[in-house]
């Protein structure tokens, strides 16, 4: 019978705990894109009882025609969620990302990873700060 040193545990238990971290988060995104798409908890609901989620009912979409150049009015648009983000921050021109990760319903990582985008697109600016959450700013 071999013996393991107490580092090598160690380091195991912080591999394994770093694995339980990663698998935590996997599962709070895929949470989070299943309520992006509108299926709620199924996604979490499969991962739980291992069944396929059930799948949501489209619903009737009225076709209307769109001449090319014309924009289809606001309230008639699908709006995802980083375009509600985009809105939320000029509505408010300067929010923390903790306060619009509450405002949109969802978790503060996803935000901040679409803030990093839209950062990265030069649609918002991100304000870092050395205590406390980042702001998002209008650009």
């Amino acid at each position: 019978m071999e013996i393991i040193p107490k580092e090598r545990i160690q380091n195991l238990m912080n591999i394994t705990y770093s694995m339980i971290n990663d698998i935590t988060s996997i599962e709070n995104s895929l949470n989070n894109i299943s309520m992006i798409i509108g299926r709620g908890t199924a996604i979490k609901t499969h991962i739980e009882e291992s069944k396929a989620p059930p799948q949501p009912k489209p619903e009737p979409v009225e076709e209307k025609e769109i001449k090319k150049g014309e924009v289809e009015p606001q309230s008639t648009r699908a709006i995802n969620p980083m375009e509600a983000l985009v809105n939320l921050i000029n509505e408010k021109k300067s929010i923390s990302i903790s306060e619009a990760a509450k405002t949109l319903n969802f978790d503060t990582s996803l935000v901040e990873t679409w803030a990093k985008l839209l950062n990265d697109n030069n649609k918002i600016k991100i304000e870092y700060r050395l205590v406390g959450n980042p702001i998002l700013k209008v650009k």
